[in-house]
């Protein structure tokens, strides 16, 4: 669970926070209008990116539900809640 926490889930969220929305000139100055254009094509990229490391992300905390799903003893479940979720002793 750990691996799967530590590499697959903060590693990319850690990454997503990263993602840059806009593209801001070293050293140059641009017009309002090339700013709009760079950064609606910067977030362009950073949508796509954003969106596979969310599926990532999903995909990953899935598979600790099932690790810890089949790691629990079939005694721990002891009734059902109104909306259907398992209550643990």
């Amino acid at each position: 669970m750990t691996d799967i926490l530590g590499c697959r889930i903060d590693n990319a969220t850690d990454d997503m926070g990263m993602t840059a929305l806009c593209d801001l000139p070293d050293d140059e100055a641009i017009s309002p209008g090339e700013f709009i254009e760079r950064t609606e094509h910067t977030v362009q990229i950073a949508a796509r990116a954003l969106q596979q490391e969310s599926e990532n992300v999903e995909m990953a905390v899935f598979d600790m539900i099932k690790v810890r799903m089949v790691k629990l003893d079939q005694n721990n479940f002891i009734e059902f809640d109104i909306n259907g979720y398992v209550c643990y002793t």
